[in-house]
C-alpha cells in the first residue's frame, strides 16, 4: 500500500478510545507521514528538532521602546535590549543601549521597567553605566547583558575607546553592583581581540548560559577577514577567567548565500527542555534579518545546525523595521517566546516578537501504553505543540 496522509479528525476517529478497534502497521505508516510534514526530520532521521522551529511562528507586535525625547540621553537611538526577570524590584527589566544625537555622540546603557514582558516600559530617567574616561571603555558601553545571582548583578557589555557609533577598540567587559541604577564596580575586560583569526579585530555582544556544571558565554567577533562569526567561551565561575575556545570557534559562521551570507552575530542561546536554541542576525550586506540554530545538549557548546527555514524574522513590511530586524534577544515565560529585536528604518529602536512555545516541552500522554487510548492521547498532545492541525495532512 502507498502510505497515505491523514487529516486530524481521521486520525482521531482512527484512534478513538474502545477496545475493539485494531490498528494495522499501515494504519500507524500513514500516522508517521501526516506527521512528518510538521515535524521534518523528527520523523527521517532522528533529529531532535524539526527542519523549521514549527510552532514557534513570530507575529511582530511593533516597537516597545523608543528613542528618547528632544535633550535625552537616548534621542539618537536605542538597541540591543536585555530582558529578564529583577527578584529585586519584583518586575522586567530592561538593559539596553542608548545614543545621544549631536555634539559628541557616545553610548551608553540604559534601564526600563515593565509588569509584562511585552510592556508597556517605563525607562529611568538616566542611564546605569557609560564611558570611564579611560581604558577599555573610555569612549562608551554597548551590548549589554545582565545575570542575576545570589544579591550581585554581573553587567557583560562592550567597552568602547572612541565617540561614535561603536567605535574604537571592541572588548568585552564586566561590572558587578548590588543595585541595577549602581554603583558599579568595573572589572576591566574579559574577553579582547587576540591573533589574527575569527577574533582578530573585535568582540561583540555576549550572552550567557550554564550548562554541564559550568558558564558558557557566546558572542560575535570579528576576524581578520573582517567578518563577524559566533564562538565562545568557558568560565567556573562569572567574574572569570573566561577562556576562549580558539580552537573550535566559530561554531556559527556566515552562509554560504543569502540572508546570512555577509556575516552573522549577536547570539542569544537557551534551552528548551529538549535541545539549545540560539538566535542570530545575518546580514546580507543589504537587510539584516533573525535566525535560529539549535544542537543538541549531548553535542552542547558544539553542534550548532541552522534551521533550513530561516530567517524566522524579516524587515517590514510595516514602515519601523523595513531596514532591518535583527539583534535578538530571546526571553521566556511558560507559554511564550518573546522575540526581542532592533528595528531600523532610518532611526534604530526596540521592538518584540512573540510566539506560543511550540518545542517538545514535557506532556502528559494518558492510556495504557500501546494502546488506543495513549494514541489520541498522543495526537492531542502533538496539536497542543503545534505539529498538527486539523486542516493539515
Amino acid at each position: 500500500m502507498v502510505d497515505t496522509p491523514r487529516s486530524l479528525a481521521a486520525l482521531q476517529a482512527l484512534f478513538a478510545d474502545n477496545t475493539s478497534g485494531n490498528i494495522s502497521p499501515q494504519d500507524l505508516r500513514d500516522f508517521l507521514v501526516s506527521c512528518e510534514d510538521t515535524m521534518g526530520t523528527l520523523a527521517r532521521s532522528g533529529s531532535p528538532y524539526c527542519d523549521t522551529p514549527r510552532g514557534m511562528n513570530l507575529v511582530k507586535q511593533g516597537l516597545v521602546l523608543e528613542v528618547g525625547g528632544g535633550g535625552a540621553w537616548d534621542e539618537g537611538l536605542v538597541e540591543s535590549p536585555c530582558v529578564f526577570f529583577d527578584p529585586v524590584s519584583g518586575r522586567y527589566a530592561m538593559v539596553y543601549v542608548g545614543y545621544n544625537e549631536g555634539g559628541t555622540v557616545v553610548a551608553k546603557i540604559g534601564l526600563a521597567y515593565a509588569d509584562d514582558p511585552a510592556g508597556p516600559w517605563e525607562k529611568v530617567a538616566t542611564p546605569i553605566l557609560g564611558g570611564s574616561g579611560s581604558g577599555v571603555d573610555s569612549s562608551g558601553c554597548s551590548g549589554p547583558l545582565v545575570v542575576w545571582k545570589d544579591g550581585t548583578y554581573y553587567l557583560f557589555y562592550i567597552g568602547l575607546t572612541a565617540p561614535g557609533y561603536e567605535q574604537g577598540t571592541k572588548r568585552l567587559c564586566l561590572a558587578t553592583a548590588t543595585s541595577l541604577t549602581g554603583t558599579w564596580t568595573r572589572l576591566g575586560a574579559v574577553i579582547s581581540p587576540s591573533g589574527s583569526g575569527w577574533r582578530a579585530i573585535a568582540i561583540w555582544h555576549p550572552n550567557v548560559v550554564r550548562a554541564k556544571g559550568r558558564y558558557y558565554l557566546f558572542f560575535n567577533a570579528t576576524g581578520g577577514d573582517n567578518v563577524e562569526s559566533i564562538g565562545y567561551a568557558v568560565a567556573d565561575v562569572l567574574t572569570g577567567p573566561w577562556v576562549v575556545d580558539d580552537v573550535n570557534s566559530p561554531v556559527v559562521s556566515k552562509g554560504a548565500s543569502g540572508w546570512d551570507s555577509g556575516w552573522v552575530g549577536d547570539p542569544a542561546v537557551f534551552w528548551t527542555g529538549a535541545i539549545w536554541l540560539m538566535a542570530y542576525y545575518g546580514y546580507d550586506y543589504t537587510h539584516a534579518y533573525d535566525g535560529y540554530a539549535w544542537t543538541t545538549p549531548e553535542d552542547f557548546p558544539l553542534g550548532w545546525q541552522k534551521f533550513a527555514g530561516n530567517p524566522v524574522l524579516s524587515p517590514g513590511p510595516d514602515a519601523y523595521d523595513s531596514g532591518y530586524a535583527c539583534k535578538p534577544f530571546i526571553f521566556l515565560t511558560p507559554t511564550t517566546l518573546y522575540h526581542y529585536y532592533t528595528a531600523v528604518n532610518g532611526e534604530r529602536q526596540i521592538a518584540l516578537a512573540t510566539a506560543s512555545l511550540g518545542w517538545p516541552l514535557p506532556r502528559t500522554v494518558t492510556g495504557s501504553r500501546g494502546g488506543n487510548a495513549a494514541l489520541g492521547s498522543l495526537l492531542t498532545a502533538l496539536e497542543g505543540l503545534g505539529l498538527i492541525v486539523d486542516s493539515t495532512t
